[in-house]
C-alpha cells in the first residue's frame, strides 16, 4: 500500500513494513545514455562531469542537470575555478571532433547561453543561475563569433583538446543549422558532454557526547 502507515489488515495498526528503498526511472534517448566520468570537490563546490553517448543541445543538457540532477549547468567566476573544472575534463572521451574542419574538438558545455538579437562580442550572455557575464569571461581568440547563429556556452580551445586552464567557445543550441556557412544541415558542433556543480554537503555534525565515549572504548577493546 502506498502510505508509510497501515490501518486496515494483518499489520493495522502500525507502520508500513512494505515499503521499497529503490526505484526504476525511463528517459527519453539520449538522456538515457549520460554516465558520469569525473567529480571533484573546490572552495565549498562539487563539480560533476558527464558524458552522453551521442551528441547533445544544450537544452538536453540543461534538462537533465535540472530534472535528473536537480541542479543546472556550471557557472564559472574565477580563473582559479576554471582552472579546476579544466582538471575535470582531461578524458578524451569528454571531447568531440567536429571535424569542421578535422580535429576541431568541442568540449563540455558550460552554464552560458545568449539572449537572442544581442550582439557580439560579448553581448546577452547569462550564466545559467540568470546572473550576466560581467567580469571574469575566458573566451578563445574570436569567440564568441555568432558562427552559426551560435548562442549557448562550451569549452573549447580551438583544434586542442583539455587545457590547464581551458578557454570558451560559443555553438548553436540547435541539432541542426539552418543559416551560416554549414547550413543547411546537422549541426556539426554539439558537445557529448557537460559540467554541472552543487554546493557541497554539510560536514557531518560531532558524534554525541555518550556516543564519542562509547566510540572510543569499542575501539580501545
Amino acid at each position: 500500500v502506498d502510505s508509510a502507515t497501515i490501518s486496515n489488515g494483518p499489520y493495522a495498526p502500525g507502520s508500513n513494513p512494505f515499503l521499497a528503498n529503490s526505484f526504476v526511472v525511463e528517459y527519453d534517448f539520449p538522456l538515457s545514455a549520460i554516465i558520469k566520468v569525473a567529480s571533484g570537490t573546490s572552495n565549498g563546490q562539487l563539480y560533476e562531469v558527464y558524458r552522453s553517448d551521442s551528441v547533445l543541445t544544450y537544452s538536453q543538457a540543461q534538462t537533465f542537470a535540472k530534472d535528473v540532477l536537480g541542479t543546472s549547468l556550471v557557472s564559472i567566476w574565477d580563473a582559479a575555478e576554471n582552472a579546476f573544472i579544466s582538471s575535470l575534463i582531461t578524458d578524451p572521451s569528454l571531447w568531440r571532433d567536429s571535424n569542421s574542419p578535422p580535429c576541431n574538438y568541442i568540449g563540455p558545455y558550460i552554464g552560458l547561453s545568449q539572449i537572442s538579437g544581442t550582439n557580439e562580442p560579448e553581448g546577452g550572455w547569462f550564466w545559467a543561475d540568470g546572473s550576466p557575464l560581467n567580469g571574469y569571461s575566458h573566451w578563445f581568440s574570436n569567440q564568441p563569433d555568432n558562427y552559426n547563429g551560435d548562442n549557448v556556452g562550451v569549452f573549447y580551445n580551438g583544434l586542442s583538446r583539455a587545457m590547464p586552464n581551458s578557454q570558451w567557445g560559443d555553438v548553436l543550441d540547435s541539432p541542426t543549422i539552418s543559416t551560416g556557412p554549414y547550413s543547411p544541415g546537422p549541426n556539426p558542433f554539439l558537445a557529448t558532454s557537460f559540467v554541472v556543480s552543487y554546493p557541497t554537503p554539510a560536514v557531518p555534525v560531532p558524534l554525541p557526547l555518550l556516543g564519542a565515549l562509547t566510540a572510543l572504548r569499542c575501539s580501545r577493546q
